[in-house]
C-alpha cells in the first residue's frame, strides 16, 4: 500500500517495497526527498484508514530538521530524541559515480573541491559538461534543492545565466512540439525539487529571492510544484507563511494553481482540509481555479468530485470559476465529449452572478 501511495506522488524514481522497508528499518541510508515521500505516504495511509496522524507527526519542517541532523550525526535515530537545530550550512551529498564511470575527472575535481563554496559558483559548469556528454544530470539538481532557500535562489540565477531562455525568432517557423530548452531542462527540475523540500515553510524566501534576482517569472512554476506535491497540512502552512510575509497575492495564486494543476484525485483532500478549518474562501478559490486550465480539466475534475459524492454546491463552485464569455465555448466542447450534464449547467449559469 505504501509503495502505491509513493508511486502516486509522481516521483521520478519510485521506491520498491524492499527499498521502503530498508529505509524505514534503518538498514540503508535515506535522503531528504525519500524521507518526505515516506512520511507523506504514511500520513495518507493513516487518513484513508480513518486514523489521521497529528500535524506534528507529519510536519515537514520537523522531518527536514531530523534529516539534516542525522546527516551530521548518523547515530541519531528517527525516534526524535536528541535532535538539535540543523547547522547554518547543510552538507549536501553529490553523487559523482556517473562522472567517474565516464572518466570525466575534471568535473569530479570541481565537485570535490567545492565542498565549502556556494553551489551556484560551480554547478552550472558541471551541468554544462554533463549536458554536452548527453548524460542525465537530474541527480545533481535534486541535491542542489537540499540547499537553503537562499542557496537555491542563487543556483537558479546562475543556471539562468548559463542557460538563458531561448529567444523566439518570427521567421523560425513552427516550433518542434518535443523540444525542451536548456533553461527548462535545468531550472524546471531544480524548482520542482525545491518546492518539495522547502514548499511548506521556505516559500516566502524563495519567491522573494527569485524576484530580487530578476528571475521572477519562475515563481509560477515553483508555486505549481508546491501545490501539486504537498499534503493538505503543508499546503495550509505554505499559504499561511506566504500571507505572514505580506505575499497574499502569491498565497492566492498557489490556491489557484492547486485547482488548475494538482492531480484530480488529490484535489478534494485540499478542499476538505480548508473547509474543516472554516476557511471556505480558500476552499472555493481552489475549486474555481480548476476552470483556469481548460474545459477538459474542468470535466475531469467534475467527474472525480461527482463520483466522490460531494455536495452540489461544491460542483457549482467549479462552474463559477469559468471566465466571463467562455461558458458557451466550454459547454460545446464538454457536450461533444459526453459531459452533457456539466454542459447544461454551464449554459444555465452563464448569466448568473458573479459573472
Amino acid at each position: 500500500m505504501i509503495e502505491r501511495l509513493i508511486a502516486r506522488q509522481g516521483r521520478q524514481h519510485p521506491m520498491a517495497r524492499s527499498t521502503i522497508q530498508e529505509k524505514i528499518s534503518g538498514r540503508s541510508p535515506v535522503n531528504l526527498l525519500q524521507v518526505l515521500s515516506i512520511v507523506e505516504a504514511l500520513a495518507e495511509h493513516a487518513r484513508l484508514n480513518g486514523i489521521p496522524l497529528s500535524q506534528q507527526e507529519i510536519d515537514q519542517s520537523v522531518w527536514r530538521e531530523r534529516a539534516a541532523t542525522s546527516m551530521v550525526n548518523p547515530t541519531v535515530r528517527a525516534s526524535g530524541r536528541g535532535f538539535s537545530p540543523p547547522p547554518k550550512r547543510r552538507e549536501i551529498e553529490w553523487n559523482v559515480e556517473p562522472l567517474k564511470h565516464a572518466q570525466m575527472f575534471d568535473l569530479v575535481a570541481i565537485v570535490d573541491e567545492a565542498k565549502e563554496v556556494e553551489v551556484a559558483s560551480w554547478l552550472p559548469r558541471v551541468i554544462r559538461g554533463m549536458m554536452q556528454a548527453e548524460m542525465s544530470f537530474n541527480g545533481f539538481l535534486e541535491s542542489a534543492a537540499m540547499d537553503s532557500p537562499h542557496g537555491v535562489v542563487g543556483t537558479v540565477a546562475a543556471l539562468q545565466a548559463e542557460f538563458p531562455p531561448d529567444e523566439s525568432e518570427p521567421w523560425a517557423g513552427e516550433p518542434d512540439p518535443w523540444y525542451v530548452s536548456e533553461n527548462d531542462r535545468t531550472i524546471g527540475p531544480l524548482l520542482t525539487y525545491a518546492a518539495r523540500v522547502h514548499g511548506s515553510v521556505g516559500s516566502p524566501a524563495i519567491v522573494a529571492g527569485l524576484r530580487r534576482a530578476n528571475v521572477g517569472y519562475h515563481v509560477e512554476g515553483y508555486l505549481a510544484g508546491v501545490g501539486g506535491w504537498h499534503l493538505s497540512v503543508n499546503i495550509e502552512a505554505a499559504v499561511n507563511h506566504l500571507r505572514a510575509a505580506a505575499m497574499g497575492k502569491d498565497a492566492d495564486r498557489l490556491l489557484d494553481l492547486i485547482g488548475e494543476k494538482r492531480s484530480a484525485g488529490r484535489l478534494l483532500e485540499v478542499v476538505k482540509h480548508f473547509e474543516q478549518l472554516d476557511r471556505g474562501g480558500d476552499a472555493k478559490r481552489v475549486l474555481r481555479g480548476v476552470a483556469d486550465g481548460d474545459w477538459y480539466r474542468l470535466g475531469e475534475v467534475y467527474k472525480v468530485l461527482q463520483v466522490a459524492g460531494v455536495p452540489k454546491e461544491t460542483l457549482l463552485e467549479l462552474v463559477r470559476g469559468v471566465g466571463y464569455g467562455r461558458h458557451s465555448e466550454y459547454a460545446q466542447s464538454l457536450q461533444d465529449s459526453g459531459y452533457e450534464e456539466l454542459a447544461q449547467l454551464l449554459i444555465k449559469m452563464k448569466d448568473e452572478p458573479p459573472f
